[in-house]
């Protein structure tokens, strides 16, 4: 009588994620007002009125009207808009366009951007690089989530059919040889990251 098998059964395959492969534009929408939030709960308001966060930064003030982002996934781009004020500009909307590459692209995780957003040029001078690392760093977080849920690294973002795809790969663990070669590559990064280490 042959023995009792002792192999274990494969886990089951995870088929449902917080995070899906593709974000539509009124899903990127609420993922932009958090992220205007600092991720935090945003405000309530009474019903009829819109709601409206104070940024400060280094003394200075601007409302940021979360009820009028809108969010739109045209060909390679995201267009991100988002009304602010101040009482030198009034209210008056920001524009970031993020150009993304194509679906052929191995270098995936990247966009290109204007300077500054565009619109009222006293604005943009003054918050537009605030906005434009927020908005980024709302999408680059998605991104990361995406690849963490699945136990993988996160590989690619592209503009597709009217939503933001994202794309994860198995994470690849460098070999000895390889951390030798760019070692030798790269001797300036390798001291500045051992003086960086034993700074600490």
């Amino acid at each position: 009588m042959a023995g009792k098998s002792t192999t274990k059964p494969a886990a089951p395959r995870r088929t449902r994620y917080q995070v899906a492969d593709t974000l539509g534009e009124s899903s990127a929408v609420a993922l932009i007002q958090q992220a205007l939030a600092g991720n935090k709960p945003l405000p309530d308001s009474p019903v009829g009125a819109t709601r409206m966060l104070l940024w400060d930064d280094l003394g200075d003030q601007a409302l940021v009207h979360v009820d009028s982002v809108v969010v739109r996934f045209v060909k390679r781009f995201a267009f991100v808009s988002v009304d602010l004020e101040t009482e030198q500009t009034g209210r008056a909307a920001l524009i970031v366009a993020l150009a993304f590459g194509s679906t052929q692209d191995g270098a995936g995780l990247y966009a290109t951007t204007d300077q500054l957003p565009r619109g009222h040029p006293l604005l943009a001078a003054r918050w537009g690089e605030l906005l434009q690392h927020t908005v980024w760093s709302a999408f680059i977080d998605l991104a990361r989530q995406h690849a963490s849920e699945r136990g993988k690294a996160p590989f690619t973002m592209h503009v597709l059919d009217g939503h933001l795809r994202f794309t994860a790969e198995t994470a690849i663990a460098l070999k000895e040889t390889a951390i030798r070669t760019f070692d030798q590559v790269f001797p300036v990064q390798l001291a500045a990251f051992a003086a960086k280490r034993g700074a600490k």
